[in-house]
């Protein structure tokens, strides 16, 4: 299998074991065209696990990168962008090595016998208990005053960029305001 494009890809059937290159393949643009229609990651980690993804056939092609990076929560970057080719063999060199990169683990969702889906509470951690110091609150009430001066002239800032953005609006109705008068 290959695919074209800027970079071609070659896919070699005995690259992976009890998958077709061609299935793979189309699962992963399946992945890349529903994510980009529904940026959720949630919806496509439930879609991923039940394997029940709408048609996306009548998508238009999608004409972004095929390797893009995921963070360890699972998202791909908005806008998409794509991956080195040094980032792609960093990360299959990881997975080939058996260290492949951790990712925050999701609650699993359970379907229960009603036909609804919950999700199942993650275990609270134990509790630590900690010494401090006799300077531990008096420290945390410094640090609180410092930056309460610190941010002090914040609000102001943000009304001065206000004051921008409404000039700027105001500016640009009136040239588009003369624009089509000329027009007209």
């Amino acid at each position: 299998m290959w695919i074209g494009g800027r970079h071609r890809i070659r896919i070699a059937p005995n690259d992976a074991t009890d998958f077709e290159p061609a299935t793979i393949w189309d699962r992963w643009r399946t992945v890349l065209q529903f994510s980009e229609r529904y940026p959720s990651t949630t919806l496509l980690a439930e879609h991923l696990q039940r394997n029940t993804f709408p048609d996306v056939s009548g998508l238009p092609d999608r004409r972004g990168p095929v390797a893009v990076p995921i963070d360890r929560w699972g998202h791909l970057p908005l806008p998409v962008t794509a991956m080195t080719a040094a980032e792609v063999g960093a990360v299959i060199a990881r997975h080939r090595a058996g260290v492949s990169p951790l990712h925050t683990p999701r609650r699993p969702v359970i379907r229960t016998s009603d036909g609804t889906d919950r999700s199942e509470p993650i275990a609270a951690p134990e509790p630590a208990s900690a010494a401090l110091d006799s300077g531990y609150y008096s420290s945390g009430v410094d640090a609180r005053r410092r930056a309460h001066t610190a941010l002090a002239g914040v609000p102001d800032m943000v009304d001065d960029v206000e004051d921008r953005i409404e000039q700027l609006l105001k500016r640009t109705l009136d040239l588009l305001g003369n624009v089509e008068t000329s027009r007209g």
